[in-house]
């Protein structure tokens, strides 16, 4: 077995991640390992990246990555006495990486949420959204917003867009809005920087259908992408 290169993740304000400490956060990515390796042992990960679910006792995210960076995937997971107890996945995941993964609460929902952001060798991506309830992941956004890939002429600065969770339409619950730069660069093979453009996509929470729905008279900024692409 390949030896695991771990990361730990933890997130400021917290006070359940205290209890935590490097040493047991390596000990759960070895288990993740281990419990992954017993499924598939010709395909052992090389990576695992282990951060607790805010406000969630025991629960915990990561990325498992077969190749850093470049080939893997995402779980949510119980973990309790030094076992896995249950695994919530998802295949809705379109890309071939897992760029980031972090899971929290929001005030007005009982149940805790897990942020994903995806990206395919090409540097592009969409970020999903999933509640967590009953042990499964149920998704309820998904919207694209990874775009490091310089050669269509256009990128999101820093690579992807910052999702902020606010409430925006009076009814008590956060939305949310996502927030970035959109560059586009000259087709002189030059590349050189023409202009760079604010961007914003707002998805409120819709009650009837629950789950988050972008509010589309609210984009700005992506006009220099074609419809499909966002």
């Amino acid at each position: 077995m390949k030896t695991l290169a771990f990361g730990i993740l933890v997130m400021g304000g917290c006070a359940a991640l205290a209890k935590d400490t490097p040493e047991d956060l390596k000990k759960i990515a070895d288990s993740v390992q281990r419990a992954a390796f017993a499924e598939d042992p010709e395909h052992p990960l090389e990576r695992v990246e282990v951060s607790a679910i805010e406000g969630e006792t025991g629960i915990y995210v990561a990325i498992r990555d077969t190749q850093p960076r470049w080939w893997g995937d995402f779980i949510c997971f119980k973990y309790d006495r030094g076992r896995i107890e249950w695994v919530a996945g998802s295949s809705a995941v379109a890309e071939q990486s897992i760029l980031e993964v972090r899971g929290f609460k929001l005030p007005g929902f009982s149940w805790p949420f897990v942020e994903v952001f995806g990206t395919t060798h090409m540097g592009n991506g969409s970020c999903y959204l999933y509640e967590l309830r009953d042990n499964a992941l149920r998704l309820v956004l998904q919207t694209r917003a990874v775009d490091s890939h310089a050669s269509d002429l256009n990128v999101i600065r820093g690579g992807r867009l910052t999702a902020n969770y606010r409430e925006l339409d009076g009814d008590g619950r956060p939305d949310v809005e996502f927030l970035g730069v959109v560059d586009e660069y000259s087709d002189d093979g030059h590349e050189t920087l023409l202009r760079s453009t604010p961007c914003r996509k707002v998805f409120l929470w819709d009650r009837r259908s629950n789950r988050f729905v972008e509010d589309r008279a609210q984009r700005k900024g992506f006009e220099s992408y074609s419809v499909l692409e966002h």
